[in-house]
C-alpha cells in the first residue's frame, strides 16, 4: 500500500506548506492514540487481518461491542459532551508532536 503522504498531489500556492504540515503530523496508531484521534489499536491475527478474515472480524466485533456497550449507557447530552470534549482535546496544539 502506498504511503499517502508521499503520494499526495496538490496544486496551488500553498503546496509547500501543505507538505511541511503533513510531514510534521504523524497520525500512525501509537501517536494517534496519544493525540486522541484513535481510541484504540485493534490487534490483528498473526500475519495480518488478510490472513484470517474470520479472526480479524471476531477481534473487531469484540472491540466494537465493548465501545457500544459503554456508549449506550450514556444519555444523549452525555454523548454530545463526550464527543465535544474529545474533539476539543484533539485541537489542543500543545499535544501535537513537533
Amino acid at each position: 500500500m502506498p504511503d499517502s503522504t508521499k503520494e499526495m498531489r496538490t496544486t496551488g500556492s500553498n503546496n509547500g506548506q501543505l507538505h511541511a504540515g503533513v510531514a510534521r503530523v504523524d497520525v500512525t496508531p501509537e501517536p494517534g492514540c496519544g493525540l486522541g484521534v484513535i481510541n484504540q489499536i485493534i490487534p490483528e491475527p498473526p500475519g495480518g487481518a488478510y490472513t484470517d478474515h474470520r479472526q480479524a472480524a471476531h477481534l473487531l466485533k469484540s472491540v466494537l461491542l465493548e465501545a457500544l456497550d459503554e456508549l449506550t449507557g450514556m444519555s444523549p447530552e452525555e454523548l454530545i459532551t463526550h464527543r465535544y470534549e474529545k474533539f476539543r482535546r484533539m485541537a489542543e496544539p500543545s499535544d501535537w508532536s513537533e
